[in-house]
């Protein structure tokens, strides 16, 4: 009864037709990609284009994740709204309205929108500064009502700021301090710092969310998700269960969030547009699109508090629309949830049919598949689905096929991390790498599209496949970098020696696997993983403490914990370690049976991953020419290596085709003129690892010649290098961000990217005496020995006179031996 002047509005406002926008029809309906397509999607010339088409765009760029576009457009954006005095143009129906949000409404909507960027791009000091600013606004300034149809003279829309708030402003501005009290709870639960998460979501719960205004313009809904969020993050389902239960879930609500979802700001004559691409007012299709988020995180919850009915009905709803296929967020999310439900049916058979429909769907992407569902994405992890799918082919003795979905899971996470870099170096006879990109972008693009349209037209076009079929036999290896390929364990078997064998671990939280593989077979141990990365974080501690000697248990113990197992399997030939999780910054070497460390019995070195072997060639070029940088003059003396420029020019003693470049020379242009000329590459300098953001994880040069000096993890991707060895003898170069898949993506992958077949890197701060001496000794022994035999023997001569492993268990080989 309440809503029958709206439904009239609705259904007389169908009377225009044919005369709505790209943008419009686009926003309405979620199309993001077709706001992109229709201006070229990059390099675009905002100049040209109205306000509301600005304003289409940068949030088609959000949730399409065209990232480096975001921000030109936000820019252009910022400098629009700034120049019509604080009015943000946000939209113009078929029927010529435009619509306006005035004073702290349209800061609120673009603070709201960078934030949510900021999220996703895993930015969370700047979506914390975003979201405290949008709380700060709501806070501060009055919300004044939407002006529309105000024409060209802005003249008077300073005054408008001054308004008095009216109800819907109130309710918009309860909406922005919800949406940024979630960010900010969110965020800390995603740290796991609860106490803080539990005081923003109790702030959510006392934000009044009750009443007709607050029901049109989907307050309800707004609070209930982002509770739902925090706590989901948390683990508290039944918290999430009961805020999503709460709400108001009536036919014509449904119809209001989708467009609510697009608009931010609606009138009920944006269903024009809708009408002109249905034909009519399609509420069943509104309430669909607009409810599939609420439905999953229903569900979810459900499985999770033991409702397993309602969870198993609500799942089998989801996976019976045909339209669900198009939103790869949610579809996958929803078989895997299916198959966690098969599991506890006792049916593993079908669980693993789940499972592996839900990969072949995350694995259709190139980039994030959260783009259509905005922040379902937060509910659930994709490597949650590979780690369940790996448990369950233990437990039913399928090794090598739970080897060859572990191997999938890295590549996973290597694309994810990757999915917004643009430079690759490649073979000039591939062509340009980002062109292909791009063309991939776009079949991708118009694959998810056609799969909205209805049943039987499949995710993957045939050019989509023909397209990722071109790159893979073009360039493999940045195929591997891009999209998820194939993983065969006997490809994996035939690159090992003879002798050789591979250790790989795979972590799912408490669960621990190691696959022990060797040329003729695998075998898999389910080992300890509780409080691993705890464990790991004190043993490092201890040996990173010179003046103590209060190691050796913490080494004995996990020696214990992570090779004593399966030590009968590892034989005495050379052992090759593919590392997961915290594992990643265990000294391997120091490891101690109660006898001798790990690297007396074995030549080690490590991979990021078992599949990165194919791409080794362990021949080298032969011609043994070296080029050293050391103690690089950074503008600042406390930043001075002394040490380092000893170790420079002590390794060069019998290298007669070298060239040592020290201080200025020492320079970041100078490594780029000069290094892929030379065999080894040795770099003594500063480094710096960025948990945050591993891809600017950087080696410190000198700086000039036109470059600052900073060697960035994502610029090694642009370069080709012929190394058959780099050495960076620095400050935790071997480190890199560990993502929920793994794959360590820091310097260690982009040099080996660029063309290094192996790359020497430390795991802490080293001294500068020990270094120097361990490096004198490797150099030498390579120029009779391989380079994993060459570090083992240097590593054992600075044990010999330096005891603590503090000094020289931070060396870690990757890649060929």
């Amino acid at each position: 009864m309440h809503f029958r002047p709206l439904l009239l509005v609705l259904m007389t406002s169908i009377v225009c037709t044919s005369c709505t926008s790209t943008t419009t029809r686009g926003l309405i309906t979620g199309d993001f990609q077709a706001i992109l397509d229709a201006t070229g999607g990059r390099d675009i010339d905002y100049s040209s284009l109205e306000t509301q088409e600005v304003w289409a765009l940068c949030q088609a760029t959000a949730e399409t994740r065209t990232f480096d576009e975001f921000d030109a457009c936000s820019r252009a954006l910022d400098a629009r709204v700034a120049t019509a005095n604080g009015v943000l143009l946000y939209m113009v129906d078929g029927a010529g309205n435009r619509f306006h949000a005035v004073g702290a409404t349209a800061q609120g909507m673009i603070i709201r929108m960078k934030a949510e960027v900021a999220l996703m791009r895993g930015d969370l000091d700047a979506a914390q500064h975003l979201a405290q600013s949008l709380v700060d606004l709501t806070s501060t300034y009055d919300y004044p009502p939407d002006r529309r149809r105000l024409g060209n003279n802005i003249e008077g829309f300073p005054l408008i700021g001054s308004g008095s708030e009216s109800a819907y402003s109130n309710i918009q501005r309860r909406k922005h301090l919800t949406e940024a009290l979630g960010t900010l709870g969110l965020i800390a639960a995603r740290a796991r710092d609860h106490q803080t998460a539990l005081a923003q979501a109790a702030r959510i719960e006392a934000i009044e969310a009750s009443g007709m205004n607050a029901t049109q313009w989907r307050l309800p809904e707004t609070r209930a998700l982002w509770l739902a969020r925090i706590y989901t993050t948390l683990g508290d389902y039944d918290r999430a269960y009961s805020a999503m239960n709460s709400i108001n879930r009536s036919r014509l609500y449904g119809a209001l969030k989708q467009i609510d979802n697009a608009l931010t700001v609606i009138n009920p004559v944006m269903a024009i547009s809708y009408a002109e691409l249905t034909g009519g007012l399609d509420m069943d299709a509104f309430y669909f699109t607009a409810d599939f988020e609420p439905r999953f995180m229903l569900f979810r919850a459900a499985l999770a508090t033991g409702r397993i009915e309602e969870a198993r009905a609500g799942y089998d709803s989801i996976l019976a629309e045909d339209r669900v296929r198009g939103f790869g967020t949610v579809y996958w999310q929803a078989l895997h949830g299916r198959g966690r439900i098969a599991l506890l049916d006792g049916d593993p058979a079908s669980a693993i049919q789940y499972f592996e429909r839900a990969i072949v769907v995350i694995e259709a992407q190139r980039k994030s598949l959260a783009s259509e569902a905005g922040r379902v994405g937060f509910i659930e992890d994709k490597q949650s689905v590979y780690a369940d799918l790996i448990a369950v082919l233990v437990l039913t003795d399928s090794d090598g096929r739970a080897f060859e979905i572990a191997e999938r899971a890295k590549a996973r996470a290597l694309v994810d991390l990757l999915s917004t870099q643009t430079a690759f170096a490649t073979d000039p006879a591939v062509g340009n790498a980002s062109v292909i990109l791009e063309r991939l972008d776009r079949l991708e693009a118009e694959s998810l599209r056609l799969s909205r349209s209805g049943p039987g037209i499949a995710m993957r076009s045939a050019a989509l496949e023909t397209q990722r079929n071109a790159l893979l036999n073009a360039t493999p290896e940045l195929a591997t970098l891009v999209t998820v390929t194939d993983v065969d364990l006997g490809d994996i078997q035939n690159q090992l020696d003879l002798n050789e064998t591979l250790l790989e671990y795979y972590q799912n939280g408490e669960n621990l696997y190691a696959f022990v593989v060797t040329r003729t077979s695998i075998e898999v141990f389910e080992l300890d993983g509780e409080e691993l990365e705890n464990d790991i974080a004190e043993l490092r501690e201890e040996v990173q403490d010179f003046l103590s000697d209060d190691y050796g248990h913490l080494l004995k113990d996990m020696y214990d914990r992570m090779i004593s197992p399966l030590e009968h399997r590892l034989g005495s030939g050379p052992l090759t370690i593919v590392g997961h999780g915290a594992l990643h910054y265990l000294p391997f070497a120091a490891l101690h049976d109660g006898k001798r460390y790990l690297i007396e019995s074995h030549e080690l070195r490590l991979l990021p991953s078992a599949s990165v072997a194919r791409f080794l060639d362990q021949r080298g070029s032969g011609q043994r020419t070296l080029l050293a940088l050391g103690n690089p003059d950074l503008g600042d003396p406390a930043l001075d290596l002394p040490g380092a420029g000893r170790e420079t020019r002590m390794i060069n003693r019998d290298w007669a085709d070298s060239r040592i470049l020290l201080r200025t020379l020492a320079s970041e242009a100078n490594f780029r003129r000069y290094a892929s000329s030379f065999e080894y590459l040795h770099l003594a300098s500063h480094g710096e690892f960025n948990a945050d953001h591993p891809l600017r994880s950087r080696m410190l040069l000198a700086p000039g010649g036109g470059e600052d000096g900073t060697l960035t993890a994502s610029e090694l991707y642009g370069l080709r290098l012929n190394a058959n060895l780099v050495t960076l003898s620095a400050c935790e170069t071997g480190l890199g961000a560990v993502t929920p898949g793994d794959d360590v993506v820091g310097l260690t992958r982009g040099f080996l990217y660029a063309g290094a077949q192996s790359i020497i890197t430390t795991l802490w701060p080293v001294s500068d005496a020990e270094t120097a001496f361990l490096m004198s000794v490797f150099y030498e022994e390579l120029k009779t020995n391989s380079k994993a035999g060459a570090l083992r023997k240097a590593i054992r001569s600075t044990l010999a006179r330096y005891p603590h492993p503090g000094y020289w268990s931070a060396f870690n080989l990757t890649g060929a031996r």
